[in-house]
């Protein structure tokens, strides 16, 4: 890690120079695609030909906003890379990803426009590649469903994200920094409803996140593996393949879990644990059944004690 000197000297960019490209990308991203949908009503001879033009403008006005948002992204698309920056628009790999993301966030915040955007494959194809997004086309993205970074993004087909779920490929740090990393969804993997992946997280093919879960860090689900509603998986967790996590459950930092394991609901598992047969499995639920009986005894003790 730098010093805080190193730092400081890095900080090379002026920061009203982002703070006008800003600008100006919303002014070209929203206003360029007014201007080429009002030409042809001001020069077009004859009401037809523009009534024509006036009921094509939802679609075509969408066309161009993605299109043009997309094309300004290209040269910032450098700066969308993994690592720990720090969150100061002087510094250049962080100027870019603000660049890139006021054109990204102007097109999904956009949502009448981004939702025709995914509603037609070779549209969705056509702004996501410009975007600089290389996996799969052939997935389900809900439209209120958080993605970012899309050069980071690696889905593959049949790939499913639910409404409201994130796909965090960085995250702001309390410490001024943030950290940025890929995604991987392989085939047919499936986020649930409200559920939130990290940076670094791997899903395997046909693995399953249920309603309401959080999945930390650099954790990795193997194929065929699923993890129930409304559990909570730390950072650097490793899950075998064909494995269960039941409801509620929460898997602590660097858990490693074994192949074909079914651990059952509300179990608790402690960091740096290592679940590898169904023994281990029973073990914990034996502490931690053993742990609930204690807490109740001593809830008991203190009421009588009042």
């Amino acid at each position: 890690m730098p010093t805080p000197e190193e730092l400081e000297a890095m900080m090379v960019v002026p920061a009203w120079l982002v703070h006008g490209g800003i600008v100006l990308l919303q002014w070209l991203i929203y206003g360029l695609p007014l201007v080429l949908l009002a030409l042809p009503i001001i020069y077009l001879e004859g009401w037809v030909l523009k009534l024509l033009v006036l009921a094509s403008t939802p679609l075509v006005y969408s066309l161009l906003f993605g299109v043009t948002a997309g094309i300004l992204s290209r040269p910032f698309q450098a700066g969308i890379i993994k690592g720990v920056f720090p969150r100061d628009v002087r510094f250049p790999i962080y100027a870019m990803r603000r660049l890139y993301g006021i054109c990204w966030t102007s097109v999904y915040y956009f949502k009448p426009v981004y939702g025709i955007i995914l509603s037609m494959p070779w549209f969705k194809a056509v702004v996501f590649r410009l975007f600089g997004y290389k996996g799969s086309l052939n997935f389900n993205l809900a439209p209120d469903t958080w993605i970012r970074d899309l050069p980071l993004l690696k889905v593959e087909e049949g790939a499913y994200a639910a409404n409201r779920s994130t796909i965090g490929t960085n995250i702001c740090l309390g410490d001024g920094n943030i950290i940025v990393g890929g995604v991987t969804l392989k085939k047919k993997a499936m986020i649930g409803h409200l559920s939130m992946v990290g940076v670094g997280v791997r899903l395997g093919e046909n693995s399953e996140i249920g309603v309401g879960c959080m999945l930390g860090l650099k954790t990795d689900l193997g194929n065929n593996s699923s993890i129930d509603p409304g559990c909570v998986i730390s950072h650097r967790v490793k899950i075998g393949q064909n494995s269960k996590i039941g409801a509620d459950s929460f898997i602590g930092n660097e858990v490693i879990i074994g192949d074909n394991i079914t651990i059952p609901s509300n179990t608790q598992i402690p960091d740096k644990a290592e679940v590898l047969t169904q023994e281990d499995v029973e073990r914990w639920v034996r502490k931690g059944e053993k742990n609930e009986i204690i807490n109740n005894n001593k809830t008991q003790v203190a009421e009588k004690g009042k």
